[in-house]
């Protein structure tokens, strides 16, 4: 796969924002879900309207999806390659090769959350320094349509895969082995051990989950970010 283009974690900086701003926001996108420059996120103003009182947003960085349409798709190569590429744009970018300790609110949709959780399962293994900024800097996260497991852990690439499809129909190609039992039971075991994984990871982070099987009425809901609020 072709390496990811500069701009693919771009930095939108508040131009209102003061040194005493005190979170960044990372937006992860999934595979043809809308541009993160879309997303209400992207918007400080509305952050300031929707945010506690007493956090203020200094940069909005966006990570977007490469178009996986002249390739076949698979789970592990997705969450492989993509989950890497986006730990190298956060330890670039976002924690600037070390030099910011700032806290980052993560925001993922749909798949990308798939990408964050890769990410937290590097840092974890590979145990550098940077590695472990980026570990503790997770003040965060929101993720919304993100799938995780199936309640049958059997059928956890079949959630996935109805997932995928819903968002991209038949514009992706799958693999040959997808189709077979084989493969369709190690994409099973790619996405089960990701997800266990992460359920070890943080037992004293902020994470929300937004998945709707059916439509519901939209709700607010308060986000607080620090444990004593």
């Amino acid at each position: 796969m072709a390496s990811p283009a500069p701009e693919q974690l771009l930095s939108n900086l508040d131009p209102k924002a003061s040194q005493n701003a005190s979170i960044d926001i990372v937006l992860v996108a999934g595979i043809g879900t809308p541009e993160c420059k879309k997303w209400p996120f992207d918007n400080f103003e509305w952050l300031a309207a929707n945010l506690p009182s007493g956090i203020h947003v200094l940069r909005v960085l966006r990570f977007e999806q490469i178009s996986w349409k002249d390739k076949k798709f698979s789970w592990e190569a997705f969450v492989k390659e993509q989950g890497h590429q986006l730990s190298e744009k956060i330890n670039t970018a976002c924690l600037e090769d070390g030099k910011n300790s700032r806290p980052v609110l993560y925001v993922c949709h749909s798949l990308g959350g798939m990408l964050l959780k890769k990410c937290i399962d590097i840092a974890r293994h590979r145990n550098g320094r940077t590695d472990q900024l980026f570990l503790d800097t997770i003040a965060a996260i929101l993720f919304i349509s993100t799938p995780h497991r199936h309640p049958q852990k059997t059928k956890t690439h079949e959630l996935f895969r109805e997932v995928f499809e819903a968002i991209n129909g038949n514009s992706i190609k799958w693999e040959k082995n997808a189709k077979t039992d084989e493969g369709k039971k190690h994409d099973n075991e790619v996405l089960v051990k990701l997800a266990d994984r992460f359920d070890d990871s943080f037992p004293n982070k902020k994470i929300l989950y937004t998945y709707e099987t059916t439509p519901k009425p939209v709700r607010t809901y308060h986000l607080s970010f620090y444990p004593d609020s």
